[in-house]
């Protein structure tokens, strides 16, 4: 190692945030727009994400929000491709649906899973995730890591205690 920190090169990247009220993932998705990433925020209240997006923007970043029913599997398939169509591919994901939203979080994941998959490569971090969503998330990370993409549940609160203590 020659004493450097590790840096994450994100400029000119594509990172998908699904969801916006989650205060752990929305801290992730600045600081990603810190390192010059090209955000779209997709949201099922338009105002959060249209207010997160111009949060971005005030700091220098670059982000564009859209509603998105991100209970609806078609609809958020819909987005996934059109921006992945329009950018060249996603390369990071943080699905940050707050609350008890694990179907939600699911659905998201697994949407661009498959599309970073073809590509051979992604990120995809699923913040506040619950210990009753985390063994189908670890399952979704098995399935494609093969294909060059990464699975990160992060947990957080309670739930992260839980899934630390309990075997």
């Amino acid at each position: 190692m020659d004493g450097k920190c590790f840096q994450l090169h994100l400029e000119d990247k594509t990172v998908v945030v699904y969801g916006v009220s989650d205060p752990h993932g929305m801290a992730l998705t600045k600081a990603l727009a810190r390192r010059r990433a090209l955000i779209f925020l997709a949201d099922s209240v338009p105002e959060r994400a249209e207010s997160a997006a111009r949060g971005i923007i005030e700091a220098g970043g670059a982000a564009e929000s859209a509603e998105v029913d991100l209970s609806d599997g078609r609809e958020v398939e819909d987005y996934t491709s059109g921006v992945a169509q329009w950018t060249g591919g996603i390369d990071v994901a943080v699905v940050a649906v707050g609350g008890d939203r694990a179907v939600m979080q699911l659905t998201a994941a697994r949407v661009v899973a498959s599309h970073m998959a073809a590509r051979g490569r992604g990120l995809i971090v699923v913040t506040s995730v619950r210990a009753s969503s985390e063994r189908r998330l670890r399952h979704l990370a098995r399935i494609v890591a093969p294909r060059g993409v990464t699975v990160l549940p992060v947990f957080c609160g309670r739930d992260a205690y839980q899934s630390a203590v309990l075997p």
